[in-house]
């Protein structure tokens, strides 16, 4: 009776010689691919740039928003955690984001509670720094404690929002349309924001951005001692606001609106809820959800969505600024991306 072949070590030598040769010709394959169909070098990536939103935007394309960050920069804890922290933020953000709104003609504004540091990079000139000092009622609820939640202390940023958007409907040109208010842990993509505005009429009390709902109750901040005792939170309601911290935008006609009411509105903690309990109040007003101010960095958003963000949130380092205008920026040195924001 014939006996079967046995798979000795010969077979097992074949195959692999086999495997071997395979992988070779996908090599080859690949190579002569490469050959007659080279990659693009840089010039012609430099000749696709003039497809960019840099490069269509007019030079002066901006020149109807104002930007106002808001930052703190004071030595005292009570009122800003971390003012070198703070500092280097805005700095990264004047030289990456806010540099490319400046010279498309932005008005970029910063809004703190103490001077700019003498220590810090000085400011270029076409940026218009302002503070205000922070009240100092016995009653206010100042300085981060610890273990208590930062809704329970008070936050004075939300006055701060007030005073730079009543500055600036003051003290800006009346050709400024819209007002958009950004933190400084936040990069900003104007050219993302700018095909939007195109098509709002600024004459319309229009208030848009990231638009979430808030249940429960507001925690007003008492200007008076006596009223410290005296409805300490405000009664239960549901609030629709704009999410502060990666930015939104207010219309001229809002502004206009809303920096008459700011001496009745009542002033709560948390910037954004504050601005929003005042925007309800005026007659009108039209809120707009734009899912684009993102909350948090790029990689928190689905990949196929990050190149459509306006603007991304929670930036902890000035570094991170750096690396996400490599990726996600405006600037005319054409960042190789694709949808995902990934470098190609």
């Amino acid at each position: 009776m014939p006996q079967k072949p046995r798979l000795g070590k010969h077979s097992s030598r074949t195959r692999r010689f086999r495997g071997l040769l395979l992988l070779l010709a996908v090599a080859c394959a690949g190579l002569c691919g490469r050959l007659l169909w080279p990659w693009p070098k840089a010039e012609h990536w430099d000749a696709l740039c003039h497809h960019r939103p840099s490069v269509l935007l007019e030079p002066y394309a901006f020149a109807n928003l104002a930007i106002c960050i808001v930052t703190c920069t004071s030595d005292n804890r009570h009122y800003c955690d971390d003012p070198k922290r703070h500092v280097a933020l805005v700095e990264s953000q004047l030289r990456t984001w806010a540099a490319d709104a400046l010279r498309f003609g932005a008005n970029v504004l910063i809004a703190s509670d103490a001077p700019w540091p003498a220590w810090a990079t000085p400011l270029p000139a076409s940026v218009d720094y302002q503070w205000f000092s922070v009240p100092k009622p016995s009653c206010l609820r100042l300085g981060f404690e610890r273990g208590r939640p930062r809704e329970g202390v008070f936050r004075p940023e939300s006055n701060r929002t007030r005073q730079v958007l009543g500055y600036a409907w003051k003290e800006l040109p009346s050709t400024i349309q819209f007002f958009l208010k950004i933190d400084d842990d936040a990069y900003l993509r104007p050219h993302r924001i700018f095909p939007l505005l195109q098509h709002l009429d600024p004459a319309r009390p229009l208030y848009l951005g990231s638009v979430r709902t808030f249940w429960g109750s507001l925690d007003p901040v008492h200007a008076e001692a006596a009223n410290a005792s005296q409805d300490r939170r405000a009664a239960p309601s549901i609030l629709e606001y704009a999410m502060g911290g990666a930015g939104y935008v207010l219309s001229r006609a809002l502004v206009a609106t809303l920096v008459s009411r700011f001496q009745s509105c009542r002033l709560y903690n948390g910037e954004d809820k504050d601005l929003a309990a005042c925007v309800r109040a005026c007659p009108d007003a039209e809120i707009l959800n734009v899912a684009g101010f993102w909350y948090g960095p790029p990689e928190t958003a689905p990949p196929q969505q990050r190149d459509s963000m306006i603007s991304f949130h929670k930036l902890n380092r000035a570094a991170d600024m750096v690396r996400i205008h490599k990726s996600f920026g405006m600037h005319a040195n054409c960042a190789r991306v694709d949808s995902g924001g990934d470098f190609v």
